[in-house]
């Protein structure tokens, strides 16, 4: 078994030194500077470069990845809106949703600005979460509660409220 420090040495000449030295095993490691033996300067001044490199793909990549993960609460309820809100009140929030025709009262307008406005979004997660009835509104908006959770539920009232203009 390889003591840790000339396993350490002998993985960054294997991850970092075989690319930017071109040693590729070939030339024996320097025990000083754990690096190869045709570049013996000290493996952080040497390396600097590489590791400034590495770390701004890291971050860049850490911080696509956290975008992607924190995309905005209206962006998560859009999906959900789309998939459970927008038969009845259409896709961008208008009443007008392939089953409003069958409805009455017809559904909320959530494009309605005026509208919007004077409703909570305590009052608005209620709605979704318990249904219609809950707040004494029609019985045929339905509770979501089984089928969404209630950071879900949160999501889709910021994205409706994002599709009052």
């Amino acid at each position: 078994m390889l003591a840790p420090a000339l396993f350490r040495r002998r993985l960054w000449a294997s991850l970092i030194c075989k690319e930017y030295c071109g040693n590729e095993g070939k030339v024996p490691l320097d025990s000083a500077s754990g690096c190869c033996a045709r570049t013996p300067i000290v493996p952080f001044a040497k390396h600097s470069a590489v590791t400034g490199l590495i770390t701004l793909m890291l971050t860049l990549a850490m911080s696509e990845a956290g975008a992607k993960a924190s995309r905005s609460v209206a962006d998560r309820g859009e999906t959900n809106y789309a998939t459970y809100c927008s038969p009845c009140h259409g896709a961008q929030g208008n009443g007008d949703g392939p089953m409003a025709a069958l409805l009455n009262p017809k559904p909320a307008r959530h494009g309605d600005a005026d509208y919007m406005k004077t409703l909570s979004d305590d009052y608005m997660y209620r709605v979704i979460r318990d249904g219609g009835p809950a707040v004494g509104k029609s019985p045929m908006m339905a509770p979501w509660k089984a089928t969404l959770s209630d950071p879900q539920i949160r999501d889709l009232v910021a994205y409706i409220r994002s599709l009052a203009k």
